[in-house]
């Protein structure tokens, strides 16, 4: 996320060259209120805001660059089947993931005029898995990104059946979801896997006898969905045992940040820009390998089912950045909010500080995004600040870095519940 903020500036230049079509509104915007218009500690500099909405009048999935204002420049929908956007790219490109009818899953990217530049699809995905001996996956989900060398890294599903962990018995086997992490070159082709269910130590670090502690299910998917569901094959429902939704590039090493929200934590894989062997190199979370400091009146201080935790390597001490859902403080205190929360982390005494956890006062349940803007402010985004997944609406705040609990300098709500919410550089006069 750290490298979008030349974003707009290149994804004007296509815009010229691809013509007015380009930026043109093509589907419909949800409406915007401007709850605390930006005061003057606000980051105005960072003055767009690029969102993947969930569904629209016109299709189930529209990604929208509006500014502080809520006023869109340019959207981008997929006609028929279900897309969402997940990253902006360095260089004017975005990445999405879209299934047709939770089928034929597709990682793409495109410009701003709409042309596919890159794609991998599901059917081709599971074709190079085979030749690399690898196990198969039965969708993409949650997260494309680029990473510096030019490679994108992407989660999908996997899943197998057990019969001595998580319910499951020689009679009855259970149906557990995985996660699979795909990094594909330049030339969108697979380089690279990890497998939850097979890296070499897994079974220590993330054995799957380690129930969600929510125990959570996942079902089939109907075409009136939008989401909590996904592609089971094995079994008419499988215990969603990782739920990974984010993962972030770590520069000081080469390796993986990676969220597991129903495992209420994050763990770094053994990335190392391609060449590491997958390992878990720590799990930070409720009885992960980390202590955890500076708690004073912050009860329950863990977060849980957390999304877009990323890492910014520039500060030092390093920082981790996330939206905690919360839901599994919720289930033992019904009014436990979601909150924002900025850690800093020492990787080699394993320990970890709070320097944020900012009190949304309102529950979301599913989806959030996280980031630092140019100024040091903090940007949260609550996909879904109704207490629900959706059609809950999305809303965006901006805080003050001073202090534990946070000021507010901006806030914005959509009507109607997204993904993801990335803040980007308003330079080019979009």
């Amino acid at each position: 996320m750290n490298d979008v903020k030349t974003f707009v500036a290149l994804l004007a230049l296509i815009a010229m060259a691809a013509g007015p079509a380009s930026t043109q509104v093509r589907c419909t915007v949800p409406a915007a209120t401007v709850t605390q218009q930006p005061n003057q500690y606000a980051d105005t500099g960072d003055g767009l805001i690029m969102t993947s909405f969930f569904t629209t009048s016109q299709a189930k999935g529209c990604a929208a660059l509006t500014n502080l204002q809520g006023v869109p420049s340019w959207s981008y929908c997929k006609s028929g089947g279900h897309m969402f956007m997940t990253r902006a790219v360095t260089g004017g490109t975005v990445l999405l993931i879209s299934n047709s009818g939770f089928t034929d899953y597709t990682v793409s990217e495109i410009n701003l005029a709409g042309t596919t530049l890159n794609s991998i699809t599901e059917a081709s995905a599971n074709a190079q898995l085979a030749k690399l001996g690898q196990q198969s996956i039965i969708d993409f989900n949650h997260e494309a990104m680029r990473l510096p060398s030019g490679d994108t890294a992407i989660i999908a599903h996997n899943e197998a059946l057990y019969t001595n962990v998580q319910g499951g018995t020689t009679q009855k086997p259970v149906d557990i979801m995985g996660d699979e992490v795909l990094v594909v070159d330049t030339d969108w082709n697979v380089v690279w896997t990890w497998n939850a269910f097979t890296c070499p130590n897994c079974a220590t670090k993330l054995p799957v006898s380690r129930q969600a502690p929510l125990d959570e299910k996942c079902h089939p998917c109907s075409n009136t969905q939008t989401g909590a569901c996904c592609p089971v094959t094995l079994a008419p429902t499988a215990n969603d045992w990782l739920h990974g939704n984010s993962l972030a590039y770590d520069a000081d090493d080469g390796n993986l940040i990676m969220s597991l929200r129903d495992q209420d934590w994050v763990i770094k894989i053994d990335y190392e820009n391609g060449t590491g062997d997958g390992h878990i190199l720590w799990n930070l979370g409720l009885d992960g390998d980390f202590q955890m400091y500076n708690t004073p009146q912050i009860p329950s201080p863990w977060f849980s089912h957390q999304h877009d935790v990323e890492v910014w390597d520039s500060y030092s001490p390093k920082l981790l950045t996330l939206f905690d859902n919360g839901n599994t403080r919720r289930s033992t205190d019904p009014g436990a909010d979601s909150r924002g929360q900025v850690l800093s982390i020492n990787e080699t005494a394993l320990t970890t500080d709070i320097r944020a956890n900012v009190d949304f006062t309102f529950f979301a349940a599913g989806y959030g995004t996280s980031e630092i803007l140019d100024n040091g402010n903090y940007w949260w985004q609550a996909g879904a600040a109704g207490g629900q997944n959706g059609p809950d609406p999305t809303r965006g705040m901006e805080y003050l870095p001073s202090g534990t609990t946070g000021t507010s300098v901006y806030s914005i709500e959509f009507a109607d519940t997204a993904y993801r919410s990335f803040r980007l550089d308003a330079a080019s006069g979009f």
